[in-house]
């Protein structure tokens, strides 16, 4: 008797180290147990995790990450600018054949999230702290309309 694959998942955990770290680490054990991950990170400090986390082995995607708009010029040009990266985030799904995906919260995750909502990808979302944050209220909402 066969042991079951495991299925291609891909975390989103760019952000700030508090989303990073707990991602590679679920990355590191998902990989130990058999299964192919795929690490999507945006976020100002993305490039940076990027060079950690190739340099353990694994596949990275740097996706572009849309905080939302704090005045009325950001507000105008958010909606295409989080278009432009829920497709960029949609397309890798599909390029690397992700079975299922993990959001770790932050606003990085969030074009990640809705993509896989999107493609009929399951969708897990971790928080880390006592209350749900807002990238992880909005994901949640997204999983309903499925």
């Amino acid at each position: 008797m066969s042991t079951p694959r495991l299925k291609t998942l891909a975390i989103a955990c760019g952000g700030t180290g508090g989303h990073f770290y707990p991602g590679l680490t679920l990355a590191r054990e998902y990989r130990r147990a058999g299964g192919d991950v795929v690490l999507f990170l945006g976020g100002h400090l993305a490039d940076e995790q990027c060079a950690i986390a190739r340099d353990e082995g694994f596949v990275t995607v740097r996706t572009p990450a849309v905080r939302l708009p704090r005045n009325p010029l950001a507000a105008m040009v958010f909606p295409f600018r989080f278009l432009l990266c829920l497709w960029r985030c949609w397309r890798q799904l599909r390029r690397h054949r992700v079975e299922v995906a993990l959001g770790m919260g932050s606003f990085a995750s969030v074009p990640l999230g809705l993509g896989a909502v999107l493609a009929g990808i399951p969708l897990a979302l971790h928080e880390g702290n006592a209350t749900l944050g807002q990238a992880n209220r909005f994901l949640r909402r997204a999983q309903r309309l499925r």
